[in-house]
């Protein structure tokens, strides 16, 4: 039942409803939960790619923590998933480890290399692993409402015949039971009919 001092709508836990309800769980529930997924997602790329970029140092010399920031600082979502706009040249990449030789690409490997490490749902899956398996939850949420769907068209068809087979009016039966009772109708006319007749006759031999 709808219960208006509820800390949260009606619909967020309750597991039944009509496709009301369906919409406005899609809405305010599952389509935010995806966006939170890939909030995270471009969240921590952002923030693991800036710190090991702010490690190193840049073909101008800066050093930590001079050197800029490669993603927008800002980031604090994948709406706002930006290359940082103070990041103006390619000469402000931090290949270099801090305070090593022009040449040096050491940092701009452990920048490529954050794409194998599990920094993803507490350090057990890559940014890779995690982005798949939202796209297969979206994938699998999708396909179960499908399913869902056939299998409740089908449950209110067989109803629906169930419904009908027990009160509906079969117009076959009808007509044989109404052409049976006209039959039985003009028997008995007819046995009236004949029963006058002998009495008219009987009357008739009398006088």
């Amino acid at each position: 039942a709808l219960d208006p001092t509820a800390a949260s709508p009606f619909y967020t836990n309750d597991t039944s409803g009509g496709q009301l309800w369906a919409t406005l769980k899609l809405r305010d529930v599952t389509v935010p939960g995806y966006l939170a997924q890939l909030n995270s997602l471009a969240t921590t790329i952002a923030t693991q790619v800036n710190t090991q970029q702010q490690a190193g140092s840049d073909l101008s010399g800066s050093v930590p923590p001079a050197t800029v920031a490669f993603f927008d600082p800002a980031t604090s979502s994948a709406a706002t998933f930006n290359i940082n706009p103070g990041l103006t040249s390619t000469s402000q990449i931090a290949a270099a480890a801090s305070g090593a030789p022009s040449g040096d690409n050491s940092n701009a490997l452990l920048i490529a290399n954050l794409q194998n490490s599990l920094t993803m749902s507490g350090n057990s899956t890559t940014f890779n692993g995690y982005y798949d398996s939202l796209v297969s939850k979206v994938g699998l949420d999708v396909q179960s409402s499908k399913n869902t769907v056939t299998q409740d068209t089908a449950f209110t068809q067989q109803l629906t015949n169930l419904q009908q087979s027990n009160s509906g009016v079969s117009l076959d039966e009808e007509l044989t039971k109404l052409m049976q009772y006209q039959r039985s109708y003009q028997a008995s006319a007819k046995l009236i009919t004949t029963a006058t007749d002998m009495m008219d006759t009987v009357i008739g031999l009398i006088h």
